[in-house]
């Protein structure tokens, strides 16, 4: 019996890890972008999207959110999945009629410590 059990459980662990693996950027980013709102800022992704080497995040801008801090969750979201998105060039994250986009080198430079969040803030170019 335990074997049997045991045998299920690689087998349904296995079965997750292949659908993780296969999903589209689209929904590694939406859903990763989802989990850091809910541990930090409060808000909601509308959409999240990789076009080529665009990555474009929409937020629901029902809320009072802190647009600094949807920024830094989503360049923190962005770091945890960097190995399963693919290349890309820039990040526009949409809060309503705002957006706030960031470059790849900016990025790069956030996620090796060259440059903290205060400062990665001040390069994130507001339209």
């Amino acid at each position: 019996m335990k074997t049997i059990t045991r045998l299920a459980l690689f087998i349904s662990l296995f079965v997750i890890a292949q659908a993780t693996a296969f999903a589209s950027p689209n929904n590694v980013i939406r859903n990763e972008v989802a989990k850091k709102f809910s541990q930090s800022c409060g808000a909601t992704v509308r959409a999240a999207a990789k076009d080529g080497e665009s990555i474009l995040v929409t937020v629901d801008d029902s809320n009072a959110v802190d647009a600094n801090c949807v920024v830094i969750d989503v360049a923190v979201a962005l770091h945890r999945v960097n190995d399963r998105i693919g290349t890309w060039k820039q990040t526009s994250v949409a809060i309503g009629k705002k957006s706030f986009v960031f470059s790849r080198k900016v990025f790069e430079q956030l996620r090796s410590g060259a440059i903290n969040d205060k400062q990665f803030l001040k390069q994130v170019k507001r339209k």
